[in-house]
């Protein structure tokens, strides 16, 4: 008696222990796929490479879903290169001639990135190096 007992409660005790570790039960994994919008939730798949995307996937792509993965990251790149920024050229051009593009920049970025700072800084050494700055990264805060 003594000894089934025991076997019964190490047996309640790897079926615990094997339910704590796969809880659902199932030994099997979804594939995952491109078009799965939970998979793409979260990912710059525009900057992630193949290799990348398979080991999170956790699945091969096939020859025809490796060319619908490499379209979707050209879309993706020049879409997010014609969408630049939010505010007109013009605007733009005038606030850098008079020094406040940097302001422009903070509003875009969210006063998070490098570039509003450092024309700030540009300004204020001297006009003429916060104006190049601001015209070099004239692409990225414009629309047009």
């Amino acid at each position: 008696m003594k000894k089934l007992t025991l076997l019964s409660i190490l047996f309640l005790f790897a079926v615990n222990f094997s339910m704590a570790i796969n809880p659902s039960g199932m030994t099997h994994h979804r594939k995952l796929s491109i078009q799965d919008p939970q998979v793409l939730q979260g990912m710059n798949i525009a900057t992630m490479s193949l290799k990348e995307f398979q080991k999170i996937t956790g699945k091969k792509l096939s020859f025809k879903e490796k060319i619908k993965y490499r379209l979707a990251q050209k879309a993706m790149k020049i879409k997010s290169k014609k969408s630049g920024g939010q505010f007109p050229t013009v605007l733009y051009v005038v606030l850098s001639i008079l020094p406040f593009a940097w302001i422009l920049m903070g509003v875009q970025d969210d006063w998070q990135g490098n570039n509003w700072w450092v024309n700030l800084i540009l300004y204020i050494i001297m006009w003429l190096p916060g104006f190049i700055h601001s015209m070099v990264k004239m692409k990225e805060y414009t629309n047009d």
